[in-house]
């Protein structure tokens, strides 16, 4: 039989079961679906990892529903046979002709000459009529022969429906290929991490989750998002600039990557995928992918909160990787990333910053409560099948027409027809022989009853156009042209501030430079909302074009626009916004020399240098800090000279943010200076000090790390390990010998490493 459905001759005949099975998994993945989604909301108030597990549940019960009537007892569901259209039992024959019915004339006449009974009215006569003798023989004449294609009554529209199906069914699969074959090729371009800061921090989180021997770590020489690969052999892949992330950064990203690595994130976004493509026809599966990935990275960064990292430091971290790298196109649907656009992460922001949300792992428990519930209702559903009850009305098929009861024809003769036992045509037809000397006229109303039984098909309704379903509410939102940019240049001159608010929303989101102008204008409307919003939606077209009108709101009367502006300075990163910037590391409002300062570091220009050590010396820490941190990110040799003397401040804080960022220039100059902070009290600032005599490479530094590796401290040891084998001096080899044999196993480790660094090279 299955072979028979695929036979291109017959495939129509089976059409309307191929359409009812789709039907049948549409409603049930439907009630699953809807399910799932009741159990979500009851579940709001529970962790993200629980309704991460309720969605990826019903998803596999989708993948289920087929299956699982192969494995369980049916249960029958009668339905009015009018709701299953009519289907064949074999291939028809296009030209054999339909049997004709039998009938005997009696000698009683109980209608009206000239009246036919009502299940002989409005047939259509085709026969002619032969009389011979007692008996008169009705043969059919011939007809056209007609395509076994248009043989049933609803070939037509479920033929184009089931190929409409498995259109879409091949679209979507092959969008999931081609991310698939898009991560892969990533994957094999990708080199492996060679810094052991890297791997020495991969090691210390993936231990304790037991991943320590099942991780690679990766980079790609394209700006992609952090993302976790692979089903079997998972890898982390990160982008070229990893190393001028700061720990913190480095940790959190590490930590979220692994979660998805431990939860198998991977496995069930490849799952979600297949799921898609085949239910792309129910919306009901796309929302349902699109919330098992908002509740995927919310679980990730659940995770992450727990092992200490600081709410506010995560969403920062969030919003760097969001706001300065890329997810590649298509990838997506294979890989797991980091970072999120538009609404989802703002609602991951949000979640992050929540601390009411409970974040705690899946039990056993509740896995066990979540996976029974599903199962409850998938279970039953794949049991039912839908069958047709009986219909007192004659069943058309395409052979025979079987009245409900005899029935009498106008001349008082009394109709039988045939028995048939299937609905199937003989090989020849059969002529009618009719026992009756009755009137002539009557037999042309018995002619009526052997014509062509075949009824006409119905007309198919159009299809509506998904084009018109546009909702007109969200134009502004929309704008593109010319038009409509004066449209939203008057918009902004309505004496209605919502009015104007809702324009500046619209130039926002076009993130072109035919928007500036217009902007620019708005900076000195009479809101102050309206400046502020005007100063943000600068700040993501990021055109350089409007930092002397940026520059100038920097002397505003509202705080909150000056602080939009110097954000957008910040994210334009013109070398051109320097000059407005450096007066602001002066001004009398905290916040306003804060971000200054930021926005001078993501510029990284080193006119700037002075102007900040000059902050250096500011009474508010936050100031100190941020100052630090961009003299970091410009990498300049002439911030040495000011941050060496920072690395005795009596703030912790700016004592290792000195050390990080001399790290970061990597000048021979600051050796000493670091050396002299390998005495430090603070563990954090000395385990800087170290990472940064690691990546300056001076084999002066040898002497000053040799004592470190016998520190009380197991992480300053392995550390100076790591350093000593950065630098790959032969004088490192004794100490590095006695390191190897370390009671703390990653000394050990750390140390071997050195040692065969120093032999290689």
């Amino acid at each position: 039989m299955m072979s028979s459905l695929f036979d291109p001759l017959s495939f129509s005949s089976y059409t309307p079961m191929w359409l009812m099975m789709l039907l049948n998994l549409l409603v049930k993945g439907t009630v699953v679906l809807l399910a799932a989604a009741l159990f979500g909301l009851l579940l709001q108030r529970a962790s993200a990892s629980s309704r991460y597990l309720v969605w990826s549940s019903a998803l596999l019960a989708l993948v289920a529903l087929p299956i699982l009537p192969l494995l369980l007892p049916v249960w029958q569901i009668p339905l009015p046979g009018d709701l299953f259209p009519v289907a064949v039992s074999q291939p028809v024959s296009a030209v054999s002709p339909a049997p004709l019915p039998t009938a005997s004339v009696n000698e009683s006449n109980t209608q009206p000459p000239g009246r036919l009974s009502p299940q002989t009215e409005a047939m259509p006569a085709h026969n002619s009529r032969v009389k011979t003798g007692d008996s008169i023989v009705l043969q059919e004449p011939a007809r056209r022969s007609k395509p076994a294609l248009l043989s049933t009554p609803t070939m037509h529209w479920s033929i184009w429906a089931v190929i409409a199906w498995l259109a879409g069914v091949v679209a979507v699969l092959a969008r999931l290929a081609v991310g698939f074959v898009r991560a892969g090729w990533l994957v094999r371009r990708a080199k492996p991490v060679t810094d052991e800061t890297w791997k020495a921090l991969l090691l210390d989180l993936a231990d304790p989750m037991g991943l320590a021997d099942r991780v690679k770590l990766l980079q790609s020489d394209r700006a992609v998002m952090p993302m976790a690969w692979g089903l079997f052999r998972p890898v982390v892949l990160l982008p070229d600039d990893k190393d001028q992330w700061s720990d913190e950064l480095r940790r959190m990203v590490l930590l979220h990557e692994l979660a998805h690595v431990k939860r198998r994130d991977c496995l069930v976004q490849m799952l979600a995928s297949t799921v898609c493509s085949l239910h792309w026809i129910n919306p009901m599966v796309w929302i349902a992918a699109r919330r098992l990935r908002i509740e995927r990275e919310r679980a990730c960064d659940d995770h992450v909160l727990s092992r200490g990292v600081r709410a506010s430091d995560y969403a920062e971290g969030l919003l760097e990787m969001a706001r300065s790298l890329r997810s590649v196109s298509f990838s997506s649907l294979a890989t797991v990333t980091m970072a999120a656009q538009g609404s989802q992460l703002e609602s991951r922001l949000l979640a992050i910053l929540n601390p009411r949300l409970p974040r705690g792992a899946l039990t056993r428990g509740a896995m066990a409560l979540s996976v029974a519930g599903v199962a409850c209702i998938a279970l039953p559903l794949a049991a039912m099948q839908p069958t047709a009850e009986k219909s007192e009305r004659p069943v058309v098929g395409v052979a025979e027409v079987q009245p409900a009861s005899p029935s009498r024809l106008s001349d008082g003769a009394e109709f039988r027809p045939l028995q048939p036992s299937a609905v199937t045509r003989p090989p020849a037809p059969e002529p009618v022989r009719i026992k009756d000397q009755s009137q002539e006229g009557s037999l042309t109303e018995l002619a009526l009853l052997s014509s062509n039984l075949e009824p006409q098909p119905q007309p198919v309704a159009p299809k509506k156009s998904r084009r018109g379903r546009r909702d007109d509410r969200d134009r502004l939102d929309q704008i593109k042209n010319s038009r409509d940019l004066e449209t939203l240049s008057e918009a902004l001159k309505d004496e209605d501030v919502k009015v104007r608010r809702t324009a500046i929303r619209a130039l926002g989101k076009i993130e072109n430079e035919s928007a500036v102008d217009l902007l620019i204008g708005a900076l000195t409307d009479s809101s102050a909302e309206i400046r502020r919003r005007a100063a943000r939606a600068l700040g993501k077209i990021e055109d350089a074009g409007a930092v002397e009108a940026l520059g100038r709101a920097l002397n505003d009367e509202d705080l909150e626009v000056r602080q939009a502006a110097i954000r957008a300075l910040g994210d334009i990163e013109d070398v051109s916004a320097v000059g407005w910037l450096i007066p602001a590391l002066t001004d009398p409002n905290v916040e306003i020399r804060r971000g200054a300062a930021r926005a001078l570091g993501e510029i990284e220009e080193a006119s700037a240098v002075e102007a900040l050590a000059g902050a250096l010396n500011d009474e508010d820490l936050e100031v100190r800090q941020a100052a630090i941190r961009a003299l970091g990110e410009i990498e300049d040799v002439s911030a040495v000279g000011w941050l060496i003397p920072a690395l005795t401040d009596s703030s912790v804080e700016i004592r290792r943010g000195a050390a990080r960022a001399l790290g970061e220039i990597e000048d021979a100059g600051a050796l000493l200076a670091l050396g002299g902070a390998l005495n430090d009290e603070d563990l954090e600032v000395r385990q800087m000090a170290i990472r940064a005599l690691g990546r300056i490479r001076d084999v002066s530094a040898v002497d000053g790390l040799i004592p470190a590796l016998t520190d009380s401290s197991s992480e300053i040891r392995r550390r100076a390990a790591w350093a000593l084998g950065e630098i790959a001096d032969a004088r490192a080899v004794p100490a590095l010998n006695l390191a190897a044999e370390d009671a703390d196993a990653k000394v050990r480790r750390a140390a071997t490493r050195a040692l065969r660094e120093i032999e290689r090279r």
